[in-house]
């Protein structure tokens, strides 16, 4: 991808030459994306939706994705979006963005908004912005990203610890050995 579209380049792993696709197909004027996140809201295993950080038009847009190509679906206004990140639960899409604050070209702010409209429904221009947190004094965010969760934290075996006095008495005479 570059700035002015999103481009796909076929599907499935590469096997020879691939001639890029625009993913938008009509962008916004001076359409500018740093940062997009495809998603799947309600039912299914494939995206439906693309959420674009446009910088150029201080927005997130959002677009029903067909597979191929995605059509404007509405947007929100935020000053400067540069990064994006998104979680689903079900319809429902919670998008992260660093942004700046009016004429700042820096990601001095995390901020986030809530899209309940679901797949193929329009993003209300309307949507609450909600700050959740500010840079330090001569500081910016430079991205978002989700980290991976691991498994919860496991107990040590038990058993083990039981055995090694029983172990250190009959083999070293009493005498443990660590």
């Amino acid at each position: 991808s570059n700035t002015t579209n999103i481009f796909q380049l076929g599907t499935g792993l590469p096997t020879g030459t691939v001639t890029p696709t625009k993913v938008i197909t009509t962008p916004p004027s001076g359409f500018n994306a740093n940062g997009f996140a495809f998603v799947t809201l309600g039912t299914g295993t494939t995206p439906n939706t693309l959420y674009v950080a446009d910088t150029a038009n201080n927005a997130v847009e959002k677009y029903a994705y067909n597979g191929t190509t995605a059509t404007l679906e509405g947007s929100v206004t935020v000053d400067d979006p540069t990064g994006l990140v998104a979680s689903v639960n079900g319809s429902t899409a919670s998008i992260y963005i660093t942004n700046g604050t009016g004429s700042n070209t820096f990601a001095t702010e995390i901020s986030e908004l809530t899209d309940s409209s679901g797949a193929g429904g329009i993003l209300p221009s309307a949507t609450t912005v909600n700050l959740l947190a500010t840079a330090g004094a001569s500081s910016s965010f430079h991205g978002l990203a989700w980290a991976p969760s691991g498994p919860g934290a496991t107990t040590p075996e038990s058993p083990i610890v039981v055995a090694l006095p029983v172990l250190g008495l009959g083999l070293f005479g009493g005498a443990f050995v660590l």
